[in-house]
């Protein structure tokens, strides 16, 4: 595949023209039905069409052709994290990530896949990875799933912690009777624990992370309260 056809075909997949970018790679494939490049080109047009079984047909063809191309264990990956099949998206992630340990982007869909699986530890191990290789990645979302990830990796039952939190700050707007200064201990304690629980395990940063969520969650939660009483 020729560069000035391989940029012609991938331009529209890039301006969000996913029909043109599928006719422009089906028609390099059936040319040429061993271009590993076109074959990825095409798996991502039939992704953006949602053809995700006919993407994955086209994945499995340049596996038998490049079974240690990267790129295409991480679109295999991608598809089968669309289609929710866990399992089979971590492991070929986790391929792309072996063959090519330098690429941020396949860090953060191994973080992703991670977090389906509710390993923290792993998933937190690939951002900061991510994080280091290319920090212009984590804007917005990216950036708070790795704050997310900092506080809770390896905090057990974090949806009984979430759920403590949220129901003794509901408590705490109904304790007419206590001043606010037990309502600021009361809607800190959950995070506390957090804290106390990752300082425990050693890991200094996490409880100070933390401490910080605790600081944000307590004082605001102080002024929300002290506003409803005053009502």
């Amino acid at each position: 595949m020729s560069e000035e056809r391989f940029q012609r075909a991938w331009e529209p997949l890039n301006t969000g023209d996913a029909e043109t970018a599928h006719a422009e790679f089906a028609r390099v494939v059936a040319e040429n039905p061993e271009d590993v490049d076109a074959l990825i080109g095409l798996s991502k047009a039939l992704t953006r069409l949602g053809q995700l079984d006919e993407a994955l047909k086209v994945l499995e063809a340049a596996l038998s052709l490049a079974p240690g191309n990267a790129e295409v264990h991480y679109g295999t990956g991608c598809v089968y994290y669309q289609e929710k099949k866990w399992d089979e998206a971590a492991f070929h992630v986790q391929r792309a990530v072996d063959i090519a340990p330098d690429v941020a982007r396949y860090h953060l869909m191994a973080a992703e896949c991670a977090r389906k699986h509710k390993d923290m530890e792993t998933g937190l191990l690939h951002l900061e990875i991510a994080n280091r290789i290319d920090p212009t990645l984590f804007g917005g979302r990216a950036r708070w799933t790795l704050v997310y990830f900092r506080i809770f990796a390896g905090v057990e039952k974090l949806g009984l912690l979430v759920s403590w939190a949220t129901l003794v700050t509901i408590c705490s707007c109904n304790l007419s009777v206590a001043s606010l200064h037990w309502r600021l201990l009361i809607t800190s304690l959950p995070f506390l624990v957090v804290s106390g629980w990752n300082l425990k395990k050693g890991y200094r940063r996490r409880a100070i992370w933390s401490l910080v969520l605790c600081l944000l969650w307590a004082v605001s939660t102080y002024v929300f309260i002290g506003w409803i009483m005053n009502r």
